[in-house]
């Protein structure tokens, strides 16, 4: 396996490093520290960066291991639901807003068309795990941080949790 490390400049990608590894870990994304270790490369440059990536386990770990704030590509998100599906094309309006209050409007809309959806889908057929599954992943991306109502400690962990993808966020 190999990574090819980024740099995203106004809306352009330059290349900067290029490792090998025999599989995918957060190890392989690790040589980039160690390589600017052994040439004598100023690491802090990489310190609390934005990193945006796919959701896969070892990029996450990465992230953590080297306090990089990891925000999730909303391809990969769209791509998890399946981006002609309802619940597709519901997290990409989501992934549209570009500012908190575009975000509440939109989020008050889907809820309603998705709690439609769910008793229209109900009337057909029972919903199978998996997609229950994929419904529980919107439903994060609709939950509001700032909503006290909202058990922040049992939505926070997952990739779908607000702060995760929020364009807004990442530009603060």
């Amino acid at each position: 396996k190999y990574c090819i490390y980024h740099s995203i400049t106004n809306n352009s990608s330059i290349p900067i490093a290029l490792s090998f590894h025999p599989e995918e870990s957060s190890e392989l994304y690790g040589l980039i520290y160690e390589n600017m270790s052994m040439f004598q490369l100023n690491q802090n440059l990489l310190y609390n960066l934005e990193v945006l990536s796919d959701m896969h386990a070892a990029l996450k770990k990465f992230c953590a291991d080297y306090n990089l704030n990891l925000h999730f590509c909303h391809r990969h998100i769209i791509g998890h639901f399946s981006g002609h599906s309802s619940l597709g094309i519901w997290a990409a309006r989501l992934l549209k807003a570009r500012t908190y209050n575009e975000y509440l409007k939109e989020k008050e809309i889907i809820q309603s068309e998705l709690n439609e959806f769910i008793v229209k889908r109900t009337e057909i057929a029972p919903i199978r795990p998996e997609f229950q599954k994929k419904i529980d992943d919107l439903i994060v991306m609709l939950s509001d941080p700032n909503d006290p109502q909202i058990d922040i400690e049992k939505i926070k962990g997952s990739n779908y949790f607000l702060p995760n993808w929020a364009n807004w966020l990442r530009k603060e």
